[in-house]
């Protein structure tokens, strides 16, 4: 099932980036307006190509991604609220 996340993950950013009117990208990142600019040049970028170009640029962002995840941090914050619904304050101070 892992390696099945894995393989979603590189279609999932390229969806995210790539998506025309979405804006989903913009949701994620916050950019201050004088960077939308530069946001919208990464875009432009990173989605051009044919679809075997695109799948290694975003493969590559993915792998690059989840070598910089502390997931030991993200599962120490996410722990305490696995419990209860009530503490959602606490995985997001």
């Amino acid at each position: 099932m892992q390696d099945k996340k894995r393989d979603m993950a590189p279609a999932l950013l390229e969806q995210l980036t790539c998506t025309p009117g979405s804006g989903e990208l913009g949701r994620i990142l916050t950019v201050p307006e004088s960077q939308k600019g530069a946001l919208q040049g990464y875009r432009d970028a990173v989605c051009s190509g044919q679809a075997a170009a695109r799948a290694r640029r975003f493969s590559g962002l993915s792998a690059e991604l989840r070598n910089q995840l502390d997931v030991a941090k993200v599962s120490q914050q996410v722990r305490p609220c696995l419990p209860t619904a009530r503490c959602a304050a606490c995985c997001l101070s």
